[in-house]
Order: C-alpha cells, then sequence, then structure tokens
C-alpha cells in the first residue's frame, strides 16, 4: 500500500514537472503549448532519430549515469543507451565542488525531449524521491531514520532527513537532550509527500531500545539481586540509578531504615552504589532499587539490643508539643515525652530544654515491636527529689529562692534540688488584694518564702510570702478602735469607693457614701486621686474578713445639722444655678448645700414648659426658701415667690381697665396684666341680649370691668362689665349731687361705701 501511494505521488509530481518542462521548451523556442499527445509524438520521434528504442528509460524514472562533461551552465550525463543528458548546474547548488567526470551519480528522467534534444535529468528531484522512499520505508517497516537536528520551533525541532526534506520532532517525542546540528536516529510516526508532511520521534526509538535493553538485562536479573549501579539524577523523592543501561528508582523511603530528610544527604550524582533490586515491572519496564534492605531491618532485634533500663546516647531529630525524638540507631527513633524531661520543671514545650540536632543520653523505658514504637527518658536517669522532700522542706519553714514564672493565679518560686512551689496571689499581702503578682515581684528576684503545705501525691508545694511577716489585722483592732482620726494614702481607686493605705499597711475602704456629706458622689475620682493624702475616721473594724470602712467625710461636721438657722422657712437667700432637669432648678445656695426650684414656682403667671427658659446653668439667682426637711436633706425653694403675687391685687369689687383677648359664643376674656386674665360672662356684658358679640366686641378693645369673683388657688377671676358700668353711673351721679350739695355727705358716696362693704363681707365669706 506504502509502495502504490509512493507511485501515485512520484506520478503526480511527474506531472508537476512535465508542465514545468513545457514552459521551458517555450522559452527557448522549440515547440509550443503541447497537449500529452504531441509529448508523446515529439519524444517518439525523439528516440527514433537519435538514439534508437531507449527501453527502460522513461519520465520519472530514476537511473544511473556518468558525468561525461561539465560547463559553466550544464552538466552532461552519460545514461546509457545511447543517450546523455542534461543537468542545470543549479541543480547541484548544494554539492558544486564534489562534481567530477566521470563520477556516478543516480539521476531522474523528467523529460525524454528536452533542450537540443537531450534528455531533461535532476539530481536533486532523484535525491528527494530516494529520501521520500527511506522515509516511506522507514514509517511501513518501523525501521530508524537518520536525521540532522535543526533550531528549536514553537512545540518542538526543526530536523533535517538527507538533508533535504524538513520533518518535526515534537516535544512530547523528547526523553533526551537534543541539540542543534547534531544527528541521531529517530522513528517515523507520520508521513505526508502531498501534504509535504513528516513527524518523527525520538521518544519511541528510545523506549523500543529501553525495553529491548530491559528484557536483556532482566533477563539475566531478578528481584533481590544485588547490583552495583551509578547516580545519574536526583529528584526530591529519590534518585535515578543507571544499570547496564537501564534507569531504576531508588526511592527516598529505601535509602534508610532510618529517617532520610533529604536525598542529597544520603546519595551524590555520580555515585556508584551496591543496591538490591526490590522490584521488576515488565509491564511498564521499571525496576525499583534499594539500600536499606541490603541491611536487616532494625526493628527485628532491637527489643533484644535495648532492653528496659538500657542507657543510650542518641541524636535529637525532631521536637514536638509533646517531645523529643531521638534516634537510638539508624532505623530506630523513641520519644522522650515532655513529662519524661524532668522530676521538678514543667516545660511548656521541649524546646525549652534541648534543640534539635544536639546528642541527649536517655534511658528505654519501653519498646513495643508491633506498635514500633521506643519509650524513652531523660529524668529517670537521676533521683527523682519527691522521693526525699521531707528531708529537703518542712511545713512553716522558711525557704529562699528565685521567681521563676509570674502568672494570672500568682507567681512560681525554684528552690534547691530544682523544686519549684506556689505563691497565691491571696498569699502574697496581708494588707491589700493583689491583682498582679508582677505588682510586688519580679522574675529572677530573690525571695523568702515560707513553706505552707507539701502535698507529696499532687508533686506541689504551697508557699506563702506574706506568712514571713506577722499578720497586722491581729492588732487592728488595737491599732485602729471606731472612731480613731488617722491619715492614710489613696492607694486606688473604684467605683464604689476609695481604697485607702494606713500606717501600717493595712487598707480601708472609704465608700462613695462616706466621702461628702453635701455632694452624692458617683465615682471617687470626683473627689480623690491616686496618692492624695487624706484625713480620715475609722468607722467599722472586722477582724474575720479583714476589712475596715473608713469615713472622709466624718472627719469634718455635717452642714445639715445646723441647716434650719442657717436658712430659716421664709428667707430669701442668693444662690448659683448648678443643674436643670425637666421638673424644677437645682440651685446651690452654700458649699455642696443644694436646694430645688420646682418649674411650677419659677413664674406666677407664666406657664413654663422647661426651667431653661427661664434660667441658666451658672446664673446667680435670689429665691425664697419654702420648706426644709433636714432629715431627709431637702430644701424647698421659689423663684415666683421672691416678688409679691401679681393676681393677689385683683380683688373682688375692684374696677380695672383690661383689653379684649378672645370673643367666644358665651362671652369675653379679658387681659389685665401679663398672665392675668378674666371672664366676662354675656350675662354681665351691658348689652347682654347680643346673640353675635363679635359685631359689637373687637380684640384689642378697651373694656372697664369690676372683679365679682376671684379663685387663687386656679387664678381664674370673673368680670362683670355692667357693674363697672352701674359703679361709674352712681359716681357720675355722685359728682352731681356734689355739685348741688355742699358741706354734707353724698347719696354717691354712701352707695359706693355700702357695694365697697358688701365686697368686703363677700370676701370673708
Amino acid at each position: 500500500m506504502a509502495n502504490k501511494k509512493v507511485m501515485m505521488e512520484t506520478e503526480m509530481e511527474m506531472e508537476k514537472d512535465n508542465s514545468t518542462t513545457h514552459t521551458d521548451d517555450e522559452q527557448t523556442g522549440l515547440t509550443g503549448t503541447h497537449d500529452d499527445t504531441q509529448v508523446e509524438e515529439n519524444m517518439d520521434s525523439f528516440m527514433e532519430k537519435y538514439m534508437g528504442n531507449v527501453g527502460t528509460l522513461a519520465r520519472g524514472n530514476i537511473v544511473k549515469g556518468i558525468i561525461s562533461d561539465i560547463t559553466g551552465t550544464e552538466v552532461f550525463v552519460d545514461i546509457g543507451h545511447k543517450a546523455e543528458g542534461i543537468i542545470s548546474s543549479d541543480d547541484f547548488a548544494n554539492e558544486p565542488d564534489q562534481l567530477k567526470v566521470g563520477q556516478e551519480i543516480e539521476v531522474m528522467v523528467i523529460s525524454l525531449d528536452g533542450y537540443g534534444g537531450y534528455p531533461i535529468l535532476s539530481k536533486s528531484k532523484a535525491d528527494l524521491q530516494k529520501s521520500w522512499n527511506q522515509i516511506y520505508s522507514s514509517y511501513e517497516t518501523g525501521s530508524e531514520v537518520s536525521a540532522k537536528v535543526g533550531g528549536k520551533i514553537k512545540g518542538g525541532y526543526e530536523v533535517f532527513i538527507e538533508g533535504s526534506i524538513k520533518a518535526f520532532l515534537p516535544l512530547s517525542q523528547v526523553t533526551d537532550d537534543v541539540r542543534s546540528d547534531e544527528t541521531l536516529d529517530f522513528r517515523v510516526i507520520e508521513a505526508n509527500r502531498k501534504r509535504n508532511n513528516v513527524v518523527v520521534s525520538r521518544k519511541v526509538l528510545l523506549q523500543e531500545e529501553k525495553k529491548k535493553r530491559f528484557d536483556k538485562i532482566f533477563s539475566e536479573h531478578q528481584e533481590g539481586d544485588v547490583v552495583n549501579a551509578k547516580v545519574v539524577r536526583i529528584k526530591d523523592y529519590g534518585a535515578f540509578l543507571d544499570f547496564a543501561g537501564v534507569e531504576g528508582l531508588l526511592h527516598i523511603t529505601d535509602m534508610s531504615w532510618g529517617r532520610t530528610e533529604k536525598v542529597e544527604d544520603a546519595v551524590t550524582t555520580g555515585q556508584e552504589l551496591d543496591v538490591k533490586i526490590i522490584k521488576v515491572d515488565r509491564e511498564t519496564n521499571k525496576v525499583s532499587f534499594g539500600i536499606k534492605q541490603l541491611k536487616p531491618e532494625p526493628w527485628s532485634f532491637a527489643a533484644e539490643k535495648f532492653p528496659h533500663g538500657t542507657v543510650i546516647e542518641g541524636k535529637v531529630t525532631k521536637l514536638t508539643d509533646f517531645g523529643i525524638f531521638v534516634r537510638i540507631e539508624e532505623g530506630l527513633e523513641g520519644l522522650v515525652h515532655i513529662s519524661d524531661l524532668s522530676w521538678t520543671i514543667r516545660y511548656n514545650h521541649p524546646k525549652e530544654f534541648i534543640n534539635a540536632g544536639e546528642t541527649i543520653k536517655v534511658l528505654v523505658l519501653n519498646i513495643d515491636t508491633e506498635a514500633r514504637r521506643i519509650s524513652l527518658g531523660v529524668k529517670q536517669l537521676s533521683e527523682d527529689p519527691w522521693d526525699k522532700i521531707e528531708e529537703f522542706y518542712s511545713v512553716n519553714s522558711i525557704v529562699t529562692g528565685k521567681v521563676e514564672e509570674i502568672n494570672r493565679g500568682g507567681f512560681t518560686v525554684r528552690m534547691e534540688n530544682e523544686l519549684v512551689g506556689f505563691v497565691s496571689l491571696r498569699d502574697i499581702s496581708w494588707t491589700r488584694k493583689v491583682p498582679n503578682a508582677s505588682e510586688v515581684v519580679s522574675e529572677g528576684q530573690s525571695v523568702e518564702v515560707k513553706v505552707l503545705e507539701l502535698d507529696k501525691s499532687r508533686r506541689r508545694i504551697s508557699l506563702g510570702l506574706k506568712q514571713v511577716q506577722p499578720n497586722p489585722w491581729s492588732m487592728a483592732l488595737d491599732n485602729y478602735p471606731p472612731g480613731t482620726v488617722l491619715e492614710g494614702k489613696i492607694a486606688n481607686l473604684a467605683k464604689f469607693g476609695a481604697f485607702c493605705e494606713l500606717p501600717d499597711g493595712i487598707e480601708g475602704l472609704i465608700h462613695v457614701s462616706d466621702m461628702s456629706w453635701t455632694k452624692k458622689v458617683s465615682h471617687p475620682s470626683e473627689i480623690l486621686s491616686k496618692g492624695d493624702k487624706v484625713k480620715v475616721r475609722v468607722l467599722e473594724v472586722n477582724i474575720e474578713e479583714q476589712k475596715i470602712a473608713l469615713g472622709l467625710k466624718q472627719v469634718m461636721a455635717d452642714p445639715w445639722s445646723e441647716i434650719d438657722a442657717m436658712f430659716p422657712v421664709g428667707d430669701t437667700v442668693e444662690g448659683r444655678v448648678v443643674s436643670l432637669t425637666n421638673f424644677g432648678v437645682f440651685v446651690e445656695i452654700a458649699e455642696g448645700i443644694e436646694g430645688m426650684v420646682h418649674i411650677s414656682d419659677l413664674h406666677w403667671n407664666k406657664k413654663i414648659n422647661h426651667p431653661g427658659e427661664m434660667v441658666s446653668i451658672g446664673e446667680q439667682v435670689r429665691v425664697k426658701v419654702l420648706e426644709l426637711d433636714s432629715s431627709s436633706r431637702k430644701i424647698k425653694l421659689g423663684l415666683k415667690q421672691v416678688t409679691e403675687d401679681p393676681f393677689s391685687k385683683f380683688r373682688k369689687g375692684a374696677i380695672f381697665e383690661g383689653e379684649i383677648s378672645k370673643i367666644s359664643e358665651f362671652g369675653l376674656f379679658v387681659k389685665l396684666a401679663e398672665g392675668v386674665e378674666g371672664l366676662v360672662h354675656k350675662s354681665h356684658l351691658i348689652d347682654e341680649d347680643l346673640e353675635d358679640l363679635s359685631s359689637v366686641y373687637h380684640i384689642g378693645e378697651k373694656l372697664a370691668v369690676m372683679v365679682i369673683e376671684t379663685n387663687k388657688d386656679k387664678r381664674q377671676l370673673r368680670l362683670s362689665a355692667k357693674e363697672a358700668l352701674n359703679v361709674r353711673k352712681i359716681e357720675e351721679y355722685r359728682k352731681n349731687l356734689d355739685t348741688n350739695i355742699s358741706g354734707g355727705v353724698s347719696l354717691a358716696e354712701k352707695l359706693k361705701e355700702a357695694l365697697a362693704e358688701k365686697s368686703h363681707q363677700e370676701e370673708k365669706q
């Protein structure tokens, strides 16, 4: 099939060449355009005239010939059959210096009817045809083809077969290093002359060669054999070894029975090793080697070699949160648990004890060959000091040590024999509550402490710092009886009060309620600061609870005890507005003494929605003391009461001129003064029969009225325009009588006096 394909493509090439030949004929002035019949007739005529019967000479055939002559533009070749053909010198562009007369070459017959009757030949087309024949032969038979590597292109390399046919070598078909200008053997995996496409593979060829070598070598060797191999490549996971031309893998886990951190630590490139063949996979042509398999597995003899109690020196390979891994022999690692590092020191992490890579002496505690675990210990190499704890310390003894660690609950002290005791926060001070031990001690500080308790079962020693000194609370009641006034220093502030340090270090509490007689203290910082020196009075001593109550205000006299004499009810005093609320005003009338003016006592007539409408904070005001309650420490003040109530002048029977402020269907509202308004019912109007009052009266109109009824509680007035008019009529009548009657009492005066007396009697009732 392949040969048939070659012949078909050759015929197509010849047809193309024939077309070219015709063109040449036209250029040289020979025949014009020919069809196939004319070509055959011309060729037959040529052969009969000049060459006779040529036999096997035919267009497209490759024949051997001998160079008979070389000119500047042509090469003449004797191809037998009494025929000499012509090849253009351009056809030898790649090898002009190699041509010699008498040299035998293979050529392709392009045309039997060439210029001057000479057959046209081609050396390059013959070479090309031979190259393609070789390519197809290689493709069909699977044989190698030699090619020269060109440059690198996208996706692979260019290679040249026989120097004339360009082929493509994909990167996927490269398994070894290839270099430009290097000539190598390849396998043709794709060929198509029509598309001028050839694809070659180095990989397929090498795999086949590898397979042959693999089958040959491992027909002589098998798993378990020990062989010598050379390290050729190193990867993170292992090393590739060359054994008789076959590569195999020495995995990192097969280099040693122990842990191999890096391949480079075990082998180097170029090194020759004795290895054991541990696996041969004939399907994938892969082989695995091992070094550790040359030695017996360490766990097989670990129990016999390292029994319980054996002391070993090993290397620390790894630190973890829970302990130290120690290599005691290749392939054997044991664990020293963090709890087995020391009898007395509690390590948070093994790095506080040792570093990786250091050598350490350990004791074998246990070997479990099935689980492949070895338990080791360090502290077991020395005697446990807790076994003789009573020989070192006794309860109530005083010892010296160094502060090792401070934590939230207190601090630890390292004593002799590396034993550690603990001082709780409650055992630091007799006199005050210590929130953090760092306020009293620092790490590395030497301290004297008392042994309070030895708990051998729990391996704990309780120590006390305060117990080294006598307890001052035992003498507190004698030193500070209630009522004693003394000087102290503010040690700390809390929301509920201030802690005051007394002369012997005991702290008492000044509660916020005992800081001021007159001021409500929300936080002690309003009055005191840390470090202040103050005089206080002892209010109460509780030895059992170790508490002393102190008073700051009790050192001074209570101003409220004489408040009645200082501010008697009815007095008018001056004060400063210190606070405003929705319901009133707080006025300080003496230092720390405040009274309240209710919002209803700010103004006689005006309705106040908020005290800010009348006064502002910091303003000086005059107020009247209305009520005083010394037991509850409250003073009621009045602002409006400082002035006379304007309502009081509007007595019954009095006549005033007012201004109509509002007209309703039942009467008129008349404004008599600022904030004072009275009602004139329509029955007390002069024109009492009016249905529409607004037709006669107008807002803003002046109107004389008489007060006929008062209600001080509700601050309401009933007025009468009719009565006021009657009085005025009487007065006018009196004036007229006075004009006519002299020296006597007029009737008008008598009537006026009678009306006034009547009003006075009604007021009394």
